[in-house]
Parts: C-alpha cells; sequence; structure tokens
C-alpha cells in the first residue's frame, strides 16, 4: 500500500487502452494522519544516513502534499516520553489520580505497568527508565497496599516485580545500583511472609535477576544468601506448609499451605544451581535445610508420574501434557542435584539412604527407550554423572 502523497500523473499519461489519464483531485485522496512511529522507526534505522544528501522537491510537486509527513514528524512520541506518562500514573499527588478509588488506581496500575514490561525489555528504554526516576516507583510498588497508601494489591506487587527484573536483566551494572537501593533486602523481607503463589514466583525471579554468577565480587552482604537459600528450597515440592507473621506489629504466627507451580519449582532449580557454583560455601547450609531433600524428592514425583502415564493407558492421556510441562522443571532438579552432591561425601551417603540411584536409572531407562536420545544427551550426561558419584 502506498503511504506518501499523490503523485500527480503527466498531462500526457495514458493506461493501457491508451486512454488518458486524468489525475484525481486532491480532496479525493484519503491520505494517512500518521505513517506510524513503527515503520518510520524502521526506515530511519535502515536508511544509509551518512551517504544521505539533502532531498531536492521536485519542480512539479507542490510542497502541500508533504504537509500530512510533517504532520506525522510532530505527532511521534519517543518511548522515553512514553515511559514517563505511564509513571505519572504513579503520582499520588496527582489530583485526578487522588480521585480514584482503590480498584479504579489497581486496574490503572496494572494496566500501566503491563505496559512498561512492553517498552523495558529493550535495554536502551531501560536505561531511559532509570534516569527518568522510574526505579523507585517500582520498588515503592512491591509493598503491600496500605491504608496510608502506597504499595499494590498482588497483581500490582507481581508485575512491579516483574518490571524490576525485566530492568536488571543480569546487568551487573543495574544489578549494582538496584543493591544500593537496598532492593534485595526488600524482595527477600518480602517473600518470607508471602503467601500469594503469584507474588512468591516473581519475587523469586526478581531475587534471581539481581544475583549474578559473580556474587564473590558483589558488595552486598553475602550472609543473605542463607537467607536465599532456604526461601528457596520452599519451592521445592508441589505444596508446602509455611509458617508466616502476616502482621509487622502481631507477634503471634500461623502456618498456611501454598501450592508451588512449575515455574516457580523451575526456578527455584535455577537460582539454587547459580549460587551454589557462585557461593560453594552455601552447599552445606542448603544440605541441612532441607534442599537435598527437596530436589530428591522432585525427582522421584516426577518418576511416579511418568510410571503412571506409560503404564495405564487411561491416565496417559491425562498425564502426557502435565509430563511435557514438567520436562525442564526435572531436567534443572536434576542438574542442581548434581552440582549440590559434587564432592560432598556426606551428601552422597545421604543420596544413598534415599536410594536416589534406583530413581536415576527410571529416568535413564525411559529417557533412552521412550524418548530420541540425540535430543536428551546433556540430560543423560548429568543423570551418568549423578550414577557414577552414588557407586
Amino acid at each position: 500500500m502506498y503511504l506518501g502523497a499523490p503523485i500527480k500523473p503527466k498531462s500526457n499519461s495514458t493506461n493501457e487502452n491508451g486512454e488518458e489519464i486524468k489525475p484525481k483531485k486532491i480532496n479525493e485522496y484519503k491520505l494517512p494522519k500518521d505513517i506510524g512511529p513503527g515503520l518510520l522507526k524502521f526506515c530511519l534505522t535502515h536508511s544509509d544516513s551518512p551517504n544521505l544528501k539533502e532531498t531536492v522537491l521536485p519542480e512539479d510537486r507542490d510542497p502541500k502534499d508533504y504537509d500530512w509527513l510533517r504532520q506525522a514528524f510532530d505527532n511521534l512520541e519517543d518511548d522515553a516520553k512514553k515511559m514517563k506518562k505511564l509513571l505519572e500514573i504513579f503520582d499520588e499527588t496527582k489530583p485526578e489520580n487522588q480521585l480514584l478509588s482503590r480498584e479504579e488506581r489497581e486496574n490503572k496500575y496494572i494496566t500501566s505497568l503491563e505496559t512498561l514490561q512492553f517498552y523495558i525489555e529493550d535495554i536502551d528504554n531501560a536505561g531511559d527508565f532509570i534516569k527518568i526516576g522510574g526505579i523507585p516507583v517500582l520498588i515503592k510498588l512491591l509493598t503491600p497496599l496500605s491504608g496510608g497508601g502506597g504499595g499494590g494489591g498482588d497483581k500490582v506487587r507481581a508485575d512491579a516485580a516483574t518490571c524490576l527484573s525485566t530492568i536488571t536483566q543480569s546487568e551487573q551494572t543495574i544489578q549494582a545500583y538496584l543493591h544500593s537501593l537496598g532492593v534485595l533486602d526488600l524482595a527477600v523481607k518480602q517473600l518470607q511472609k508471602e503467601i500469594n503463589p503469584l507474588v512468591r514466583e516473581k519475587f523469586l525471579s526478581l531475587i534471581s535477576s539481581l544475583l549474578s554468577y559473580e556474587i564473590r565480587n558483589s558488595t552486598f552482604d553475602k550472609s543473605i544468601l542463607n537467607t536465599i537459600v532456604e526461601l528457596t528450597t520452599t519451592f521445592l515440592s508441589p505444596t508446602v506448609e509455611l509458617t508466616v507473621q502476616l502482621n509487622n506489629d502481631d507477634s503471634s504466627t500461623h502456618t498456611v499451605s501454598i501450592d508451588n507451580g512449575v515455574s516457580g519449582i523451575s526456578k527455584a532449580c535455577f537460582l539454587l544451581n547459580k549460587i551454589f557454583i557462585a557461593s560453594p560455601d552455601t552447599k552445606e547450609f542448603a544440605i541441612k535445610c532441607g534442599t537435598l531433600d527437596g530436589l530428591i524428592g522432585l525427582i522421584k514425583a516426577f518418576n511416579k508420574i511418568q510410571q503412571q502415564s506409560t503404564t495405564t493407558t487411561a491416565a496417559a492421556t491425562n498425564t502426557t501434557t502435565l509430563l511435557d510441562t514438567q520436562i525442564v522443571m526435572v531436567e534443572k532438579a536434576e542438574i542442581t542435584l548434581l552440582q549440590l552432591i559434587d564432592k560432598n561425601n556426606s551428601a552422597i551417603e545421604q543420596c544413598k539412604q534415599q536410594q536416589l540411584s534406583l530413581e536415576i536409572e527410571k529416568r535413564l531407562t525411559f529417557v533412552t527407550k521412550n524418548l530420541n536420545p540425540k535430543d536428551y544427551e546433556d540430560e543423560i550426561q548429568t543423570l551418568n554423572n549423578i550414577k557414577s558419584l552414588l557407586k
């Protein structure tokens, strides 16, 4: 589709039948009001800008024909300005925001955060977002909604954590900046008393994004790593019983049952493996707080479901999809388990006591006989490495 100004044919132009082509009047064309920022950005990006020369308008072209293009340029707005406008929605000092009900405010917050996620996936936009002061706004939204303002509901807090995770992108300079603002401490503190499954998972992702494989070179207090390991271990089962203190002014505690999704379990395994690689000293504490038992339990549970799907025809139909969604999870559990027990005789002895070798044999048998081994070479290697340690 032609998006430019109308081209006026010469007076002697003819069509295929030799008939003279009469030019249309300017008001007969429906010109676009805006060529669209996406198309313009593409054109500017792929233009040969160093070799461009000043454009000379054709003598027979009316300058007014370019009015639509000038209007399009005037209507363009860069991403930084759009993000700044989105941040204004969180400004509680604005009268229009103060008039919103709690539900209206929550809905606006959620829409704005979801839109922000789209922009900050670009590393340049993430840098601009930091420059315009967006990080403190997101940090404020991590805490639960209070009567005096500030904070957000479950979905708002989850989306705010997702935005911070996206901005960080495991980039060390941004990690250091967020550490200086106390984001890691806040995320850990909130996760300790969080009971919403979605928010728990998003906070775990945020913590993971704030920790790089160069943990030893980071400036934050390393003692927090044991706390993170303990919290992450609570994700290593489909359901976990947690004793939490919901109110800061309430010394009493109570136990709640929380479901962990497959994606949350996978993220937990990934984070633990990262910590064990970067800080091997945490392995002993991990074993004491139940990480080893949790990883073994995941493999056993997966084998149980796998056996049901292959021995029961009726069950096979219902569990095939479940196995597909859990395959990444069990692979990460195996990788993390290998990292945890490597060169640790006491951990290896615990694995033997729990007959882990039998579970590893089941996994190897299933992968080699029921799946294409070439597609699972890495997992087979991991399983064989675990098997050799348990001999």
